[in-house]
């Protein structure tokens, strides 16, 4: 994820929407629902997935996340499942349909369910990171019994990735002018990323001590209070009822029979 997308993300999660206002527990166990009953589904399951195309679509439209940006973010992700499933039509090659004379096999079925079950999963992650902001879901996941080592890790990890990320920038750019070409030998590379390195443990132990001299005890507090409303519980029954209706119910079969009939 680039800077200017992480930044822009960051932002979009501090606007007034009906998916923001949802309490951020809520929208955590309802993600956590989902992304659970998508990745539950057989290797080769492709058209049962459809359905839940909706879920991440309606999280984005009511909370106004920019398309561009969803899809972007989701195309990133790609080449790394790619890599998962890429081995899949060499491993199993068992016919199991027939397009047009073109024989398909379960690898290349199990393959195209691996990019499916993907994207929906990074779609569901991404909207609730644009509709919550990220500190909100790390509360979220202490409130919900998560322990408070991990959550504060996360918390911290969010909090300097992004001096970490300009501190990269600015060390490419300084490397940009002092070089006569636009091109960085493996041997720069490594030796830009050994300083980088170096800085971010010194930069560690700056923010620990500044840390621990403010009274920091291992627990990230904030001012904040969730509240659970009326609508948080709807949306929660919504949610998971309808991932367990479609779970446990053949939907596209069933709509796939009634257009043969008609």
């Amino acid at each position: 994820m680039s800077h200017l997308d992480a930044d822009i993300l960051d932002r979009h999660a501090y606007l007034d929407s009906a998916a923001h206002r949802l309490d951020p527990r809520a929208k955590v166990i309802a993600t956590l629902v989902f992304i659970t009953t998508v990745v539950s589904y057989s290797k080769y399951a492709v058209s049962s997935l459809t359905p839940f195309i909706l879920f991440p679509l309606a999280m984005a439209i009511i909370g106004f996340v920019p398309a561009r940006l969803l899809i972007r973010r989701v195309l990133i992700a790609l080449p790394f499942l790619v890599l998962i499933g890429i081995f899949n039509p060499l491993i199993d090659r068992t016919p199991v349909a027939e397009i047009g004379g073109l024989e398909i096999t379960g690898g290349w079925i199990s393959f195209v369910s691996i990019m499916f079950r993907g994207c929906l999963c990074i779609a569901a992650a991404i909207t609730l990171i644009a509709t919550t902001s990220f500190p909100r879901v790390t509360e979220a996941l202490g409130a919900l019994g998560v322990p408070k080592p991990f959550v504060t890790q996360l918390m911290l990890l969010y909090r300097y990735l992004f001096l970490l990320v300009e501190e990269s920038r600015r060390m490419n750019r300084a490397r940009s002018l002092r070089a006569v070409t636009s091109k960085t030998p493996l041997a720069v590379a490594s030796s830009m990323l050994s300083v980088l390195l170096m800085r971010t443990m010194d930069r560690g132990d700056a923010v620990y001590m500044a840390m621990k001299a403010r009274g920091f005890d291992g627990e990230m507090k904030t001012s904040r209070r969730m509240k659970w409303r009326f609508a948080d519980t709807l949306f929660l029954i919504i949610m998971v009822t309808s991932c367990v209706t479609l779970r446990l119910t053949p939907v596209t079969h069933m709509i796939g029979g009634l257009g043969l009939k008609i």
